[in-house]
């Protein structure tokens, strides 16, 4: 009789144990499975951010050690190019370079509705990017641009080449020159100086 009970307790200790190993497992597989869809859709929205216009996709994800290796496809003007990166399990560091990607997804995010909402309000900037012709135009436009971001092409207008006397009959004799409700101001301004001036908040 002691015996039967032994085997008993040891049999009864054996399920705990399986059963706890098989949840351990269920648990880690679903953990897994989330993680996965998180980075998939948190790396998928930080390059269609990046690079404006551009169709991405997530081609692969694959666990490397405390990371997950990820390999994006990124289609822009016909030209594809393959990424690869490594993301946190959390989501939040992505490595190309290191860049804190849920950060960086709310600062583009941010820099992209400042922009979108000048254009909206008409604002456009005027400038010169031919650097060997106008090399210092060329520099101060480029410094205006990058103050506003990536997105900063959908409110410039070129100057160069042909359009150079368009936009000198318009009235833009400096470069860059920024136009807003018929009246044009030159020179680099930051973006406090564009949202007193529409209103537009960053």
């Amino acid at each position: 009789m002691p015996i039967d009970r032994f085997k008993k307790y040891l049999k009864a200790i054996f399920l705990v144990i399986l059963g706890g190993v098989i949840g351990i497992f269920l648990y880690e597989f679903i953990k897994s499975v989330f993680e996965v869809k998180n980075i998939e859709i948190e790396v998928k929205k930080f390059y269609e951010l990046l690079v404006p216009n551009s169709i991405v996709s997530v081609e692969s994800i694959k666990k490397d050690g405390e990371m997950y290796k990820v390999l994006v496809k990124l289609i822009l003007n016909d030209n594809v190019n393959y990424i690869e990166a490594w993301v946190s399990k959390d989501s939040s560091i992505l490595v190309e370079g290191v860049i804190y990607l849920k950060d960086s997804v709310k600062t583009l995010e941010r820099y992209k509705n400042f922009v979108e909402c000048l254009n909206n309000k008409g604002v456009k900037i005027y400038g010169l990017l031919d650097s060997q012709n106008y090399p210092d135009a060329a520099l101060l436009t480029s410094r205006q641009l990058n103050l506003l971001g990536r997105y900063s092409y959908l409110i410039f207008v070129s100057c160069d080449g042909d359009m150079m006397q368009v936009c000198i009959d318009s009235g833009i004799t400096q470069f860059p020159a920024i136009v807003y409700n018929d009246k044009v101001y030159f020179g680099v301004n930051d973006i406090d100086w564009f949202s007193n001036l529409t209103g537009c908040k960053f």
